[in-house]
């Protein structure tokens, strides 16, 4: 009996070293599984975050039923920094929006004017271009002439917890568009106010045929 004693505390004490090893070699996939689990979730609020800002900015300045003044788009960008809270939109982020109107012929869409803020100004506006003709919206849409649609876009620099470890830094963007009640956003109204950035798209005319 003395020897099966032997045998069987020889059995139980390698059964507790395996699963010493065998934990040991779960660690590092536990880990990783951690990692991408916290970063998948946090990549995941930030899109949502982006996604809400450009939403809510499109929707703010449309639903005005007599157009928009300058110091009415200042309060609604600087709302933008809260809605993108956690998120820094000063160092880490961008927000644009932009009146953009269907033209004639040989016009099509072209921008009426643009506001913008935010501490990413390596992200620009996909909207704009050199000569404001054939403005591209989201969706390929083409509006008809004198159509009216406001368009936000919204940018957040995303840096994951453990860079390249899972995920990589990355640049998260989303577009909203509303349509106005009227035609009264054709020009942002003077008040008196000092205007937001133009971002190089103040244009108050559209193109010449």
């Amino acid at each position: 009996m003395k020897i099966m004693d032997r045998v069987r505390s020889a059995l139980r004490g390698n059964e507790s070293g395996m699963a010493v090893v065998e934990f040991a070699l779960l660690v590092p996939f536990l880990s990783l599984s951690v990692l991408m689990t916290a970063d998948a979730a946090l990549l995941i609020m930030a899109t949502q975050k982006v996604a809400r800002t450009a939403a809510t900015m499109a929707d703010l300045t449309a639903q005005s039923e007599a157009g928009t003044s300058e110091a009415q788009m200042s309060d609604a960008l600087e709302a933008a920094r809260i809605l993108m809270q956690p998120g820094n939109l000063d160092e880490d982020g961008r927000v644009y929006v932009t009146a953009v109107q269907g033209g004639a012929s040989g016009i099509g869409n072209f921008i009426l004017w643009q506001r913008c803020t935010g501490g990413l100004t390596t992200e620009k506006s996909q909207l704009s271009n050199a000569t404001n003709r054939d403005v591209e919206l989201p969706g390929g849409i083409l509006l008809d002439q004198n159509q009216l649609v406001i368009v936000a876009e919204a940018y957040l620099d995303y840096t994951p917890i453990f860079p390249n470890a899972v995920f990589k830094q990355q640049t998260i963007r989303q577009v909203a568009v509303a349509r106005p009640r009227n035609l009264s956003f054709t020009l942002l109204t003077p008040d008196g106010s000092d205007p937001q950035d133009a971002c190089g798209s103040n244009v108050t005319q559209p193109p010449a045929n």
